[in-house]
């Protein structure tokens, strides 16, 4: 029986198709780069002027000695990343000098805002009636009954993500479908990894979730989580396979997460890190395996697995 809920991010394919990343502003609201100056004139200020200010304060806080130079504010000021990157108090142009970009990046699809829920379904639907457009059900705290959990939602509207379930819950979910096919059964381990991706080509659905933000919670750094999450997709990869899964099949079943902190420029270059596009399904090449990847700044790279 149909539901009366219709929610605000239910948009069709090609609504989905003409989103793009950025913001659209008028082109006389977007001035040369370099070209912004403050309102004032007296508030112009100079490197030399930041150094002394910055210096006057570090030196009252025994940060700096009375006879270290201004410019030393760079140094003292400066962190180093678990990953051994500088990142330096103030950013300027100069660190710009020998770097590209290609643009903003593009995206397909509208935001997904996803709330996590325990079981109670009116509570759900209110999310989702209120802007969430997908739920994060918490399989552990929920239990056999699903479909009291999300009585009133519609399936087919609001992908629903499954967190640490056993395989009878998701073959519960499949049930009550037809599901969104941006809903993913929640897989995470090898224990059932097959009969999950089987599960989730039946539904049409995703079925594994590989979660970077566990070894982040783990005190990871950036490059050892995208080392991880490229790992693990590669192992999980190659578990479909020896089922009788082909990778082209494979890459559609896995959803991949990586942390997002306060620290939001690291944040950004990390998820830029991840925006690989695979270019190929995997090939042999002799006794081992490669994929043809495009990096972010869309160049072609030949990854051969390693033995």
């Amino acid at each position: 029986m149909p539901s009366p809920h219709s929610y605000p991010g239910d948009m069709t394919d090609d609504a989905a198709a003409e989103v793009v990343g950025g913001l659209d502003q008028p082109p006389d609201l977007q001035p040369e780069h370099g070209s912004l100056r403050l309102a004032a004139p007296e508030d112009d200020w100079s490197r030399a002027d930041w150094e002394k200010v910055a210096a006057a304060a570090l030196r009252k806080s025994r940060r700096l000695r009375d006879d270290d130079p201004d410019d030393a504010v760079w140094s003292a000021l400066a962190r180093t990343t678990y990953d051994g990157i500088t990142v330096p108090p103030l950013g300027t142009l100069d660190l710009l000098d020998d770097l590209a970009t290609s643009g903003r990046p593009t995206r397909a699809g509208g935001w997904d805002v996803r709330t996590r829920t325990s079981g109670d379904s009116a509570a759900a639907v209110r999310d989702l009636e209120s802007g969430a457009t997908s739920l994060w059900l918490l399989a552990d705290e929920v239990g056999a009954d699903l479909a009291a959990a999300l009585d009133g939602v519609r399936l087919d509207l609001a992908p629903v993500v499954l967190e640490s379930p056993t395989l009878e819950q998701a073959e519960s979910l499949v049930a009550l479908g037809p599901l969104h096919p941006d809903s993913n059964l929640g897989a995470t381990d090898e224990t059932e990894l097959a009969a999950f991706a089987r599960l989730g080509l039946q539904a049409g659905v995703r079925a594994v979730v590989v979660d970077g933000t566990t070894v982040h919670e783990d005190g990871a750094s950036d490059g050892q989580e995208l080392g991880w999450l490229l790992a693990r997709g590669a192992a999980v990869l190659r578990t479909l396979e020896a089922a009788g899964i082909p990778a082209e099949q494979g890459f559609g079943l896995v959803e991949l997460r990586l942390a997002a902190t306060d620290e939001q420029f690291a944040t950004i270059a990390k998820l830029r890190a991840a925006q690989v596009t695979f270019l190929t399904p995997p090939y042999t090449l002799g006794d081992l395996r490669a994929v043809m990847v495009e990096g972010p700044s869309r160049e072609a790279i030949e990854m051969v697995e390693v033995k």
